[in-house]
């Protein structure tokens, strides 16, 4: 998965990037309404010895995505059901395997929080710095989507009486 990203600042080797996820949001059909942010920041090493003010592209190979993906969704609900399925074989009781199913789901929760910055920064990779003509290419394709969506948004979230 390939996008750019704006260094702001750097400190100890690592570089604090304003990533716009283009391509994870750009093409879905809910991006219009979606609640979610579309810019994120996030550390990665500077490889490139890039400055802040620097837009550089960024990588991060598919198959380290789809692990990603795995972790972040599939292995909770993995614990869930395990917490679930292993507190009702030995209780039989439904509430208190609804509980060993958030206990397992706690359990994630602690895992994730260990690994959550240690092994990030080492999944994005830094590519290039961007010269200023890509960045001209990149603005003035960017400013070509968001006139072609002018007039699309609607206030979805007002009730009308």
């Amino acid at each position: 998965m390939k996008n750019n990203g704006f260094v702001m600042e750097n400190k100890e080797g690592l570089s604090h990037i304003l990533v716009y996820r283009e391509e994870a949001c750009g093409n879905c059909s809910a991006s219009g309404i979606c609640k979610s942010k579309k810019a994120s920041t996030q550390w990665v090493r500077n490889s490139l010895d890039a400055q802040p003010g620097d837009t550089v592209s960024l990588d991060m190979p598919d198959h380290i995505f789809i692990g990603s993906v795995f972790i972040l969704y599939v292995f909770p609900l993995l614990l869930f059901l395990l917490g679930l399925l292993v507190i009702y074989m030995t209780t039989k009781n439904e509430i208190y395997s609804f509980l060993g199913g958030m206990v397992g789901l706690g359990i994630f929760y602690i895992i994730a929080r260990r690994i959550d910055g240690s092994s990030s920064r080492d999944m994005v990779k830094m590519v290039r710095i961007l010269s200023q003509e890509e960045l001209g290419a990149v603005t003035s394709c960017l400013d070509k989507k968001e006139d072609d969506h002018k007039g699309d948004e609607r206030d979805l979230g007002a009730s009308h009486v």
